[in-house]
């Protein structure tokens, strides 16, 4: 390949020539040194051209990269400007919700002395109500013990009205009924009396004579205006205490307004006969 020699490369060396033909010292030897100086400079120049070449395709890869930082600069300024915005709506949200604090903060004090003082009333009326229930408690105490009273009244009242009619009526009945004639009037005895060293009375007691067995009888009777099983039980027991003392034969009864079907069911079956008002 041919050397081609630059503008400024070649005029130095035509210099030079012209310098050492004006001299008249140009040998053979000087022109033989001379083409290889020439040859040298060629191909100091060949390398020279392919390095620029090669720091030309560096610059334009360096240019391309620079162009392409560029862009990630502007990216990235771009970026950190909106970062900065948003920082700035975080303090602004910040400062906003520091405020709201400051605020709720506030009202949580306010709360607490409404609260405070709502505890206080409270106290206040826990202490009067208690007051009052105490009183009303009395109050109903109080007239519990009278409605009590009455209650225990009017039932006596009424059991006493149920064995005063039940007296007028039983000697009939017994007759009719059970064949049994009455000889001692209905009374309400004191257990002691019959020689039982208890306290206790036999609501319903008489002695009488069975007509057709013509054997004397001891009439012992309950009378409940509402009949219960306790009540047949306490008879019995009753019954039972006579028994050692009364060598007669007895009849039960029980006298009352109202009983159960179940409640005569066992009176008979314990052999008490249960005679209600409405069958007089």
């Amino acid at each position: 390949m041919r050397a081609v020699l630059s503008p400024s490369l070649r005029y130095e060396i035509i210099e030079l020539i012209d310098e050492r033909i004006q001299e008249k010292h140009v040998t053979k030897e000087d022109f033989t040194e001379l083409k290889g100086i020439v040859k040298e400079l060629a191909e100091v120049q060949k390398r020279t051209e392919l390095k620029v070449g090669e720091l030309a395709e560096v610059q334009k890869r360096t240019e391309l990269r620079v162009g392409e930082l560029a862009e990630v600069q502007k990216r990235t300024e771009l970026r950190v400007e909106e970062l900065a915005e948003a920082q700035k709506r975080t303090e602004l949200r910040v400062e906003e919700l520091a405020e709201a604090q400051k605020e709720a903060q506030k009202e949580i004090k306010v709360l607490a002395l409404a609260m405070e003082d709502t505890k206080n009333e409270l106290k206040d009326t826990r202490r009067e109500l208690k007051d009052e229930v105490k009183d009303t408690r009395r109050d109903l105490d109080d007239k519990l013990k009278n409605t009590r009273r009455d209650l225990g009244g009017l039932t006596s009242t009424l059991g006493f009205m149920l064995e005063n009619e039940a007296y007028r009526v039983l000697p009939d009945i017994l007759k009719d009924k059970y064949g049994i004639e009455v000889k001692e009037k209905f009374l309400r005895r004191s257990i002691r009396s019959l020689g039982i060293n208890e306290e206790g009375e036999i609501n319903i007691f008489s002695r009488g004579v069975h007509k057709d067995k013509g054997i004397e009888i001891t009439i012992i009777g309950e009378s409940r205006s509402q009949l219960g099983k306790d009540d047949i039980d306490d008879l019995l027991e009753l019954s039972t205490k006579l028994k050692g003392i009364d060598k007669k034969e007895e009849f039960l009864l029980a006298i009352t307004h109202y009983a159960k079907e179940t409640v005569i069911e066992y009176a008979r079956k314990k052999g008490v006969e249960v005679i209600q008002s409405f069958e007089w």
